[in-house]
């Protein structure tokens, strides 16, 4: 099928949006580098680091409650002056505690990204909205290498330079928030009255009898708590027993581990569009188990190469859980404003597990030790996947709704 005139329109735009967007995400990718070589930061710092990048997304729900069914134009604009325009002030950054605030900052305005951004697809493409996603996701990850490549071989050169690789947020934010003004100015919203508070409370009771979505979330719990034990153990390892630099950690984190999912997401795309979700996630979560195996393996040997085929399989795993978790929520709803909910529910529920898994993450590394952190993680994906696999033998395979 065809993309109408329209949907080219806003195909071209969410992709340039996504340039410059990933040349941001591209620089943050180095965020924990940049704290510990630079800043000198401890390794709760490193965890906190982990933590504020999926901890912030749990209030997604309430603020996207409120702009259900509504124009978000003021919240694209408020978000933009919070989460990205501060970075004119990087010069600041002096000390690792700084950093994390201005971390905080960053990663809360996804809170508002990720929903708003993921309603497009839903309201532009319909069904066709795996093959759109996967197509603009490739020019976000593209990007997302190029720039984590530039800026480690420029801070390999010359370390003070993190303070200008900052600054420079500021502006691709801002070129990434006008992009997404400009689309969402092309939605018509039906004028409505701002829900009450008290409303909230029916809402939620809604979500929580949709059965399948429930579901899902669990499947999604399990598999977050595994992947928010490796946030601060595979930093640490790679930059403390493993020693990468600058170049090094830009290789490992901006090229090894989003290989895949360049190379393969326009394909998981249409997977999407066509399968049982439920089966992109028996794969997706069955190679993500060899990722924190395979570091597994390399702690024992100190083995850069071994940790490298695990970031491999990180980037084959994440190319379909990308998917799952960005659209698979809007496969349980029926209306644009529902679908917008679920998602933002989905988006809060991550904050839960990032609030929770890192922490977690680091008490067992200082007690118990990295072996068994990844061993652990192993034992979490192999869970989800069964899940997974369960319950795509009960379901159907149904066109996405």
């Amino acid at each position: 099928m065809a993309y109408t005139k329209l949907q080219k329109r806003v195909l071209g735009l969410l992709a340039l949006a996504s340039v410059f967007d990933g040349l941001a995400q591209g620089i943050m990718l180095l965020q924990e580098s940049i704290a510990r070589k630079a800043l000198q930061a401890s390794d709760t710092h490193i965890a906190i680091i982990g933590m504020l990048a999926s901890a912030t997304m749990l209030f997604s729900f309430i603020v996207s409650w409120f702009f259900a069914g509504r124009s978000k134009k003021k919240l694209i604009i408020g978000g933009y002056l919070f989460g990205r325009l501060v970075f004119v002030l990087a010069y600041l950054i002096t000390q690792s505690w700084i950093f994390l605030v201005f971390l905080l900052l960053y990663h809360s305005l996804f809170a508002i990204q990720i929903p708003v951004f993921n309603s497009f697809y839903r309201q532009i493409f319909g069904v066709q909205r795996g093959k759109a996603f996967g197509l603009v996701r490739m020019v976000l990850i593209f990007f997302t290498m190029l720039a984590s490549l530039t800026a480690g071989r420029i801070l390999d050169l010359q370390p003070e330079a993190y303070r200008l690789l900052l600054s420079l947020i500021a502006l691709f934010g801002l070129i990434t928030y006008v992009i997404l003004f400009r689309i969402e100015s092309l939605i018509d919203y039906i004028p409505v009255p701002r829900p009450p508070l008290r409303a909230l409370a029916a809402s939620l009771k809604k979500i929580i009898a949709n059965r399948p979505f429930i579901y899902f979330e669990v499947i999604f719990m399990v598999y977050g708590m595994a992947f928010m034990l490796c946030v601060p153990a595979v930093p640490i390892y790679l930059l403390r027993y493993l020693k990468l630099g600058y170049g090094e950690m830009s290789l490992a984190q901006g090229v090894i581990a989003q290989s895949a999912i360049l190379l393969f997401t326009p394909f998981a795309g249409r997977v999407f569009d066509r399968l049982n979700i439920w089966k992109l996630g028996s794969f997706s979560f069955g190679a993500l188990i060899l990722y924190p195996l395979f570091f597994l393996v390399s702690y024992f040997f100190l083995s850069r190469n071994l940790a490298f085929v695990g970031l491999a399989f990180y980037s084959l795993g994440l190319t379909g859980v990308n998917m799952l978790w960005n659209l698979g929520a809007q496969s349980f709803s029926h209306n644009e404003g529902e679908a917008f909910l679920l998602q933002a529910f989905h988006v809060s529920l991550t904050g839960v597990r990032g609030l929770i898994g890192p922490l977690l993450g680091l008490w067992i590394l200082s007690t118990l030790g990295l072996a068994w952190n990844f061993g652990i993680s192993s034992i979490l994906f192999l869970a989800a996947m069964f899940m997974s696999v369960q319950e795509g033998r009960k379901i159907q395979p149904t066109a996405a709704g």
